[in-house]
């Protein structure tokens, strides 16, 4: 008799459920944190990368841009991470993403290669909110899935 196939059966909404495990959700948060810290502290013009504060999106500098997106998601994946079960929970976790984002930006004053720049600190910080606002709205108009995927 032929072997079956072993993805025979699996579903896309299996695959989901296996990804909503805890060990995987602060697998994402590390890899989220590692990355955002590797970001701040790479020294980009070492590598010829093109400097993002001179090119201009809808009269918006592209490196504000580009750090606004990045911390967007920053606390869905905290929140995923550490699951808070009541408001002050919740309140720790927003204000952890906030401090993270402001951490990211500090920590170039101390290397000599990147700059602190007080418009990335508030990019930084506003692509937190916004991330938060969506958020609360994902929750809100999708209840089953953000309990399933998130709680």
């Amino acid at each position: 008799m032929p072997e079956k196939n072993n993805l025979e059966g699996i579903s896309m909404l299996s695959v989901l459920q296996q990804l909503s495990t805890r060990k995987v959700r602060r697998f994402v948060f590390y890899a989220y944190v590692f990355f955002i810290l590797f970001m701040a502290l790479f020294p980009f013009s070492t590598v010829g990368v093109t400097r993002l504060d001179e090119v201009y999106v809808v009269n918006y500098r592209l490196d504000h841009l580009v750090h606004l997106l990045a911390f967007f998601p920053a606390y869905a994946i905290f929140f995923s991470a550490f699951v808070p079960t009541n408001m002050v929970m919740r309140i720790l976790v927003f204000l952890s993403a906030l401090v993270f984002a402001a951490l990211a930006e500090h920590l170039q004053i101390f290397v000599s290669y990147r700059f602190y720049n007080p418009a990335d600190l508030y990019s930084n910080m506003a692509g937190v909110v916004i991330g938060w606002i969506g958020f609360q709205i994902f929750a809100a108009v999708f209840p089953e899935i953000f309990r399933k995927y998130f709680c």
